[in-house]
């Protein structure tokens, strides 16, 4: 089976301890978005939040490594071992329930990772995933005329050192000064009139007190 990559938003906060099959275990985030003809040699399951509350939800991230060595989230087929416990969606969202302990399973192109959910009463603990320790934000261009666009990405890097560009879609985006150039959600930033203002990217769901943050400076010039 190919690897097609896809994303997805990143996080969990539950008991995780990552598992794969044929191939390392660190996560990463979204690096491409562009299909690869290789076949997939490993799978992963990260995580970018560390608390989470009984009742709560939160997405896991598959993250698939092909032949190549590329690295990208992808959409896996999800299962929960005990869903009274811990229920999962297709689309990797983890709501937990009660007490007790499920092990909740990524399938993709013939690996699998799993991710274990323990709940003590109340408690929930994460054990064994990475976690996003920083956030830095560039600009594809930093230096505007009024009506122009430019994009702005953000790029993770991991407690256990490893990296990669984030879904621009996940990450919270704000500017400074909106009457100066404003941003999209999905991390396009328009000019609107002369002036510098700072554009923010924030990642770190669900729990925004864990939220990492990362700037870039843009200057919009009068045409």
């Amino acid at each position: 089976m190919t690897l097609h990559h896809g994303f997805r938003a990143l996080a969990v906060a539950a008991a995780l301890v990552t598992m794969t099959c044929g191939g390392s275990s660190s996560p990463t985030s979204p690096t491409a978005t562009n299909p690869s003809t290789q076949t997939v040699t490993s799978l992963s399951v990260s995580t970018s939040a560390t608390t989470l509350n009984v009742g709560g939800s939160v997405t896991l991230t598959a993250t698939a490594s092909d032949s190549n060595g590329t690295r990208a989230i992808v959409s896996a087929s999800w299962r929960s071992s005990n869903s009274s416990v811990a229920s999962v969606s297709a689309a990797g969202t983890v709501t937990v329930h009660v007490a007790g302990t499920a092990t909740i399973t990524a399938v993709f192109g013939g690996q699998s990772a799993s991710a274990e959910v323990r709940v003590s009463g109340s408690r929930v603990t994460l054990t064994g995933a990475a976690t996003v320790s920083s956030l830095a934000v560039s600009a594809a261009a930093t230096s505007l005329t009024v009506g122009a666009t430019t994009t702005v990405t953000a790029t993770a890097t991991y407690g256990d050192g490893t990296s990669g560009t984030v879904n621009p879609n996940v990450v919270v985006w704000e500017s400074s000064n909106e009457s100066v150039a404003t941003v999209s959600d999905g991390g396009t930033v328009t000019a609107v009139a002369a002036g510098t203002t700072t554009i923010t990217g924030s990642y770190g769901w669900p729990d925004p007190a864990q939220a990492e943050s990362g700037t870039v400076s843009i200057t919009v010039n009068a045409p």
